[in-house]
């Protein structure tokens, strides 16, 4: 916005490309959890078919690492904007009425958000207190596991807050690389 006081654009815009890199290295740690899971699992299946057996821990590991894997996509998939939308609705709306559903919609995410965070990090210092490990065989810990977990939650609602004060001070969203805010030029 040509008329919006340049303070805005220049904390905001530091904001977002933190929060570029921060949520580019959520989905490298997503990606490795992934193919690690894909790799276990095929050493799983060759060890039953050649072994008879199968490779110990491998279901624990992949009950712990899946969780985390999900949770480092969802600050990506909150500034994408790949949620649901109901566009029957969204489409019929003034650009005022698209504007407060924007920001309804923001609060409720990040309270949301708030909430898995908080209780992600409680997880996690309970199971570190216990130094949580796996039962299995292999015997790995899972209590790091649970503060990665609770690190992308808390990324997550970050994304939420940083789209939250771009729809507040009407400052278009650069933070994502596409998307953004569905009704970029309209003021409450």
């Amino acid at each position: 916005m040509a008329d919006a006081p340049e303070w805005r654009h220049g904390w905001l815009g530091g904001f977002d490309r933190m929060m570029r890199a921060l949520r580019a290295g959520a989905l490298v740690v997503a990606g490795l959890g992934m193919l690690y899971m894909t790799a276990v699992c095929a050493v799983d299946v060759v060890a039953y078919i050649l072994l008879q057996r199968p490779f110990p821990g491998v279901s624990e590991s992949v009950e712990v690492v899946l969780p985390v894997t999900i949770a480092m996509t969802l600050a990506h998939a909150q500034a994408m904007r790949e949620h649901i939308s109901v566009d029957i609705l969204t489409t019929r709306m003034g650009p005022r009425m698209l504007k407060i559903s924007e920001m309804l919609g923001l609060v409720v995410a990040l309270a949301v958000l708030l909430l898995l965070m908080w209780r992600g990090w409680s997880l996690a210092l309970d199971s570190l207190s216990t130094r949580e490990s796996s039962p299995s065989l292999a015997g790995f810990a899972i209590y790091p596991w649970k503060f990665i977990f609770a690190l992308a939650l808390t990324l997550a609602a970050v994304e939420a807050l940083r789209q939250f004060l771009h729809a507040l001070l009407s400052v278009p969203d650069t933070g994502a690389s596409t998307g953004g805010s569905i009704s970029p030029d309209v003021r409450v």
